[in-house]
């Protein structure tokens, strides 16, 4: 049922040429696993989404003019890392298993004089949510390693043949394994990449833009529209004198969507300083900044919950929706930019719950 909250992870990867997984893969590995173990499993790639966003905005604050021009056009590039720990995960959920987990499940049974009641208690099984473990690689973890879920030993309500009564039954510990691990294997970067366009400036101010669209990214999850805009003021704009470190008060804000499965959105705020040395045409700036940041996708999708009604399997369409926030809430930046005639290169790392670096090539009017 999280075939659709991994597709658009991947959607961004595949777009950038960074990797290709097919539908199949997705669902055998999170085919099983609770709704919190998903977002447990996916959760580095969704923070890292999150970082690569709100990275590359910024390498030169805008000059402390009323009025004047200053066009940017150009391709900003970002990366973020993954640490050991974004490589596993443990946490505890619920499961609603189908009948082969369930008959596997109470195979113990096999063999002894209670294994006349064996089929009423895969059908209690089945009709009721199990508490269970699960832990592993996440999805950048190592492929070698194996998600495992772990049912402890518990009692399952059903329906005593004979008379008819509520009884319960004790399951045996046991573990089922999905097996796959981390479908990325340890990759340790996410990279994404973005037109930008920056103009100015008007009362110190300056406007960057970002965008991005493509039509019906697949028949189940539709278009993909990306935008995103932020301003950099320069408040040296309201002062009788000029001062040697340029600042720039901050803001960026961000919304994507892929049809009606997945919006995610982005915000960014803080101070940036640099300082020019050289020529206007040929220079280097040196450039810092203290970001605050948030980010969240929301998910919605539906899917089909196989159900035992009368001993006969259905299914029931349902309809979830949940979010997840990235971890990343603050990053230092610290960069430098280079200009050689229009030509604007920059480069800096940003320091932070995940650390990342960006570049940028732009052509500067």
């Amino acid at each position: 049922m999280e075939k659709k909250i991994l597709g658009f992870i991947f959607i961004s990867l595949i777009i950038f040429n960074f990797l290709q997984l097919t539908g199949d893969n997705l669902e055998e590995t999170l085919g099983e696993l609770a709704e919190d173990a998903a977002i447990s499993y996916v959760d580095p790639v969704v923070s890292a989404f999150g970082s690569n966003l709100n990275g590359g905005w910024f390498h030169r604050v805008p000059e402390a003019k009323k009025i004047g021009f200053d066009l940017e056009i150009g391709l900003v590039g970002m990366a973020t890392f993954f640490s050991e720990a974004n490589k596993t995960f443990h946490t505890s959920g619920q499961i609603q298993f189908d009948s082969t987990d369930a008959w596997n499940m109470t195979d113990f049974m096999e063999g002894t004089d209670e294994e006349w009641l064996r089929p009423y208690v895969v059908e209690g099984i089945i009709d009721q949510e199990l508490t269970v473990d699960i832990y592993g690689p996440t999805i950048v973890g190592s492929a070698e390693d194996s998600l495992m879920i772990k049912i402890p030993t518990q009692d399952i309500d059903y329906e005593y043949p004979l008379t008819g009564a509520d009884s319960t039954y004790t399951i045996q510990e046991d573990f089922i394994s999905p097996g796959v691990g981390g479908l990325l294997n340890e990759t340790p970067i996410l990279p994404l990449a973005v037109p930008q366009i920056s103009i100015g400036t008007f009362y110190g101010t300056k406007m960057v833009c970002r965008f991005f669209s493509l039509s019906e990214v697949s028949k189940d999850l539709g278009d993909l529209k990306y935008f995103g805009i932020g301003f950099q003021h320069n408040p040296e704009v309201w002062l009788p004198y000029s001062i040697p470190v340029k600042v720039a008060l901050s803001y960026y804000t961000q919304n994507l969507k892929i049809g009606s499965v997945v919006k995610t959105s982005a915000t960014a705020y803080g101070i940036n300083v640099s300082r020019t040395h050289g020529f206007k045409m040929l220079n280097i700036t040196p450039y810092m900044g203290l970001m605050f940041e948030s980010s969240k996708m929301e998910f919605t999708y539906d899917y089909l919950l196989e159900e035992n009604v009368e001993g006969e399997t259905i299914e029931v369409p349902l309809s979830v929706k949940f979010d997840i926030e990235g971890e990343n809430k603050f990053r230092a930046i610290l960069g430098i930019s280079f200009r050689l005639g229009v030509v604007d290169l920059n480069f800096d790392y940003n320091f932070g719950k995940y650390n990342s670096i960006t570049t940028g090539l732009g052509l500067t009017f």
